[in-house]
């Protein structure tokens, strides 16, 4: 079997240990390391690819190398290889080993979040597509936990553990395209219909300053004057436009055109009048006027 770290010396290679100061370092025997058999060769071929392999090999050794310096460029050619490989050749590799130390854990939680950030960009995003690598994933870098937090919502990531945790989100270019897509929607939506509000007044372009501002002196966002009320913002325009949506289906249903609903996640924040503490909310109140949106905004307060 091919290990996963294979830096450290296993099998029967030949080597000697000396001194050179405070630094230790290996003599490796002249002969060709027997580091794999030939089935074991076959298999780690048919793993990660010839070309994979024989770069491994060529710079397997140096003479008189400390093992800290040759541990860590070790694992930099088998991240190089990995970058090159499809997810099915990385999660074709044997598993990580069985006993492994912090360091050596948590470098395996570095791999697997470069593995599903791949079937992320793979998927553009997809959290269901890289469910179904779960179990495939966990296998291979020996998870403890591996699952999706938050299902269903634009803050949804995977969570990854074996002692160190971390978590996974869509990559950072993605979840940024997908914010830009949605502020340019909610600016169309709202400028087809005359005294809609609900972006330039409530988006997430909008400061914590202003609604504060409103809520203090009455005076909106978007600089018109009026009485001081609770003042909210969403808390991203993706979020903005999956409530709109949701909030469109709602009128189409019922054909009301004022209501109140609740979300199963923090959608918005803001000030309740003259009060300076932020408050988060789940609830969202909509308003319709001719079966066009005016307003939609973050309820502040019961």
């Amino acid at each position: 079997m091919l290990n996963q770290y294979p830096a450290r010396v296993s099998g029967n290679q030949q080597k000697s240990v000396r001194k050179q100061g405070n630094n230790s370092t290996i003599k490796h025997d002249q002969r060709t390391p027997n580091l794999f058999m030939t089935a074991q060769m076959m298999q780690a071929q048919q793993s990660i690819g010839n070309k994979a392999i024989q770069q491994y090999m060529s710079s397997m050794y140096k003479e008189n190398e400390p093992l800290d310096q040759q541990e860590q460029r070790h694992d930099k050619i088998m991240e190089e290889s990995m970058e090159n490989m499809s997810v099915e050749e990385i999660l074709a590799m044997p598993p990580s080993p069985e006993k492994r130390n912090r360091e050596v854990m948590e470098r395996d939680l570095n791999l697997a979040q470069k593995t599903i950030d791949q079937i992320l960009t793979q998927y553009d995003g997809s959290l269901e597509e890289v469910e179904t690598y779960f179990p495939s994933i966990k296998v291979r870098f020996r998870l403890s936990i591996i699952e999706v937090i938050d299902r269903d919502t634009p803050e949804a990531y995977v969570h990854i553990k074996i002692n160190p945790e971390r978590k996974v989100k869509g990559s950072k270019a993605k979840r940024k395209e997908d914010e830009r897509k949605a502020r340019e929607k909610l600016e169309k939506v709202e400028s087809r219909t005359t005294g809609a509000h609900f972006f330039s007044r409530h988006g997430a372009e909008t400061t914590r300053r202003e609604q504060r501002k409103r809520a203090t002196t009455g005076e909106t966002p978007d600089g018109v004057r009026g009485r001081a009320v609770d003042s909210s913002r969403f808390l991203s325009s993706a979020i903005e436009l999956e409530v709109l949506q949701r909030a469109e289906k709602i009128h189409d249903v019922t054909k009301k055109d004022v209501f109140t609903f609740d979300l199963n996640y923090e959608i918005g924040e803001g000030y309740r009048v003259r009060d300076d503490k932020l408050v988060k909310t789940k609830r969202v109140t909509a308003v319709f006027r001719n079966g066009d949106m005016i307003t939609l905004f973050p309820v502040i307060g019961e």
